[in-house]
């Protein structure tokens, strides 16, 4: 069902980015450099492959990419950085046209690097039933308190609230620069 959404988004992005564009690709060699991502071998490349081709044609840009890295950090869900940018399949010369010379690929763009961290501001703090802090920061990301260590005095709204990754999975959660605590991602 994911794979059905991203890939229309992908074909939609690709024809409104064809439509609008002036580079020498046209929408047909465009859809036949998705269509050649189809025969790799897993999911992450084929992946990988169909986002190259999209960020070849500006329908993917690093801003969006890293805004939402940023806005799934700590999900469990999260997905897996991108692996390393393949190479863009080669552009296939439209049939009705003369084979007079390759067409000119766009350079690979590399896509932003992983998130591995955010830093942004408290919105609410309680501490919940089993004494464990309760941290609602900005955009509206939830983050629970995992260890037992006592936390003496709550964070206050529009206090500093970063969020790092930690060993083996764990997320370390700081604020006021001082206090620092295990956590997890709950919404």
């Amino acid at each position: 069902m994911k794979m059905l959404s991203w890939m229309a988004v992908g074909v939609i992005a690709l024809g409104a980015v064809a439509a609008g564009a002036q580079d020498a690709v046209s929408p047909q060699d465009r859809w036949t450099q998705v269509a050649a991502c189809a025969a790799e071998r897993s999911n992450e490349s084929r992946h990988a492959c169909v986002d190259a081709v999209l960020r070849a044609a500006g329908a993917l840009d690093a801003a969006t990419e890293t805004r939402v890295n940023r806005e799934n950090f700590g999900r469990v869900e999260r997905p897996a950085p991108p692996p390393p940018v393949a190479p863009l399949p080669a552009a296939v010369a439209p049939a009705s046209a003369p084979a007079q010379g390759a067409r000119v690929q766009p350079a690979p763009v590399a896509p932003p690097a992983p998130v591995d961290g955010v830093s942004t501001q408290v919105a609410s703090a309680r501490m919940g039933n089993d004494r464990r802090l309760v941290v609602e920061t900005v955009e509206g990301a939830v983050w629970r308190q995992t260890d037992s260590d006592v936390i003496r005095r709550l964070p206050r709204a529009g206090e500093a609230f970063d969020v790092r990754e930690g060993a083996l999975g764990s997320y370390r959660c700081t604020f006021n620069g001082t206090t620092t605590f295990r956590c997890e991602r709950r919404d």
